[in-house]
């Protein structure tokens, strides 16, 4: 069960470099949450959620955190910020698989070097997103079967609107994948909710070929797509 608690922050990005005392607070506090607001960017190295109040955990817990972690048996369930003043969700294929082997606890996707360039990107625009994907294991078949990520969108989407009286979002989606057009065309059928889609590049991207210019270019065209 989500509970509330004071913020654990994880040390170091590099799995090998995390203690077994390291891993015991990554999993012990991985099913936590603070009420700190978005503005609150060290967040991102937090384990856990972010909520304004606890009947919107308790929300997140029964309808989709319970979905995605028992039903999907996912390893790697989703991370983040889902307190009113958020409005940002980013959205990647699926989990990272890199040292995943290193890992004793489940989230080891928030770890590595695609997530360290992930936070780096984020701290320069300034936004503690909610972080997921459209397949919520890496062990599952690419089947582009949306109805998983769907039900999780719409879930938060509910959950903002009984809860904190918000119905807009901005959708980020990290990398060029077929998946992201299916999900993006039944999401636009949802007509409960203001939403606008964004399209940037994946971390991994960067990675394959870094350099600062590549990098601000990244930062600045989200900045000019989104206003932040």
């Amino acid at each position: 069960m989500i509970k509330i608690n004071s913020p654990y922050y994880i040390k170091d990005f590099n799995l090998s470099k995390l203690t077994n005392e390291d891993w015991v607070n990554i999993d012990k506090y991985k099913s936590t949450y603070v009420t700190e607001g978005q503005d609150d960017i060290k967040n991102l190295i937090y384990p856990g959620y972010c909520f304004s109040d606890s009947l919107a955990a308790e929300f997140y817990q029964k309808y989709i955190l319970d979905f995605i972690v028992k039903d999907l048996n996912s390893f790697t369930p989703p991370r983040g910020n889902l307190h009113k003043d958020n409005k940002f969700i980013f959205i990647g294929q699926r989990p990272g698989h890199f040292g995943a082997h290193l890992s004793k606890a489940e989230t080891a996707w928030l770890l590595g070097p695609s997530s360290k360039m992930l936070m780096r990107f984020l701290r320069e625009v300034n936004i503690y997103p909610y972080l997921t994907n459209f397949y919520h294991s890496y062990f599952v078949m690419e089947n582009k079967d949306w109805s998983n990520i769907y039900k999780e969108l719409v879930g938060i989407f509910r959950m903002y609107k009984m809860f904190y009286k918000k119905e807009k979002f901005h959708i980020v989606f990290m990398g060029k994948y077929e998946e992201y057009n299916i999900v993006i065309d039944k999401l636009m059928q949802f007509e409960d909710v203001d939403l606008t889609f964004y399209k940037i590049w994946h971390p991994s991207y960067l990675l394959r070929s870094y350099s600062d210019r590549k990098f601000y270019d990244w930062v600045n065209h989200f900045k000019n797509m989104t206003g932040v």
